[in-house]
């Protein structure tokens, strides 16, 4: 059951687009439409395929300074995969070895690699609140 919690929770945000964002975070000027990326959010099995889900940020350009501005996201600063795939990988690298840790995710259907799971809960600088089950 909770692996399709899991499952269902990544693949809903397949094709989401986030494209909120107020001021410029260097100057605090105002902002204009600049482009739409695409980026990965979570890689999932899917009957023994894998299946990329993105999400699309919008890029705003600053009319003061000229700074390009994501929209607010669900992605940790130097990550490439969304932000809850990164608190799961460090929640269950707080009990267990990376490795493990890998193949938890994977029997939840989330794929990510033991190196990453590991740079993830090393470089974790952020407490996630959990509940022993």
């Amino acid at each position: 059951m909770l692996s399709d919690i899991v499952q269902a929770a990544l693949a809903s945000c397949d094709g989401v687009q986030f494209d909120s964002c107020d001021t410029c975070l260097q100057c605090g000027g105002e902002l204009a439409g600049y482009d739409v990326k695409k980026k990965q959010f979570a890689v999932l099995m899917d009957r023994n395929q894998k299946k990329v889900i993105h999400v699309l940020v919008k890029r705003f350009r600053c009319r003061q300074c000229g700074q390009i501005c994501l929209a607010d996201q669900p992605f940790y600063p130097d990550t490439r995969i969304g932000s809850p795939v990164v608190d799961l990988c460090v929640t269950l690298g707080g009990t267990m070895h990376f490795p493990r840790v890998t193949s938890c995710l994977a029997e939840m259907g989330v794929v990510v690699d033991r190196w990453s799971v590991r740079n993830y809960v090393q470089k974790n600088c952020h407490t996630i609140p959990t509940v022993d089950m």
